[in-house]
């Protein structure tokens, strides 16, 4: 087991695999692999973070252009399909997904229709109709990009 004491090299460059990673506590090392981040980044989807254990999350504050809940399902109201697209890939289907809602009026609730390896299709509920509206939502995926 390899021993780095200078992760990023003399000009910040280098890379080392993640499974490479371990530290010194007195004479024994200790692998670090699940613990640190390997990589983050964000584009215009939103945030990501990648873990050593494999475990990926995504985040996302999306403002929608003007949606109504106006369409009659039972005793609920729902809006369109919305469609998100993850900032980085997950290797597998069915990431667990939160949908919250920031309108202070308005509330609804969030529900995912089509989880994706990319992508997330969701819809809005409120038990009654409302206009069309910009609406504030955070989104959050966890699942594995290894």
């Amino acid at each position: 087991m390899k021993i780095h004491n200078n992760l990023f090299g003399t000009n910040g460059q280098d890379k080392i695999h993640v499974d490479e990673i371990a530290m010194k506590q007195g004479n024994n090392p200790i692998l670090l692999s699940g613990a640190v981040i390997v990589e983050s980044g964000s584009n215009s989807n939103g945030n990501y973070v990648k873990f050593g254990d494999g475990t990926m999350i995504c985040t996302h504050y999306m403002i929608t252009n003007p949606i109504a809940i106006s369409t009659a399902e039972g005793s609920m109201f729902t809006s369109p399909t919305i469609n998100w697209t993850y900032p980085a890939k997950f290797v597998v289907n069915r990431p667990s997904i939160s949908i919250g809602n920031n309108n202070t009026l308005n509330l609804a609730i969030g529900v995912a229709r089509t989880i994706f390896t990319d992508a997330l299709d969701f819809r809005m509920w409120r038990p009654v109709s409302d206009s069309a509206i910009q609406r504030h939502i955070s989104l959050m995926a966890i699942g594995r990009w290894k």
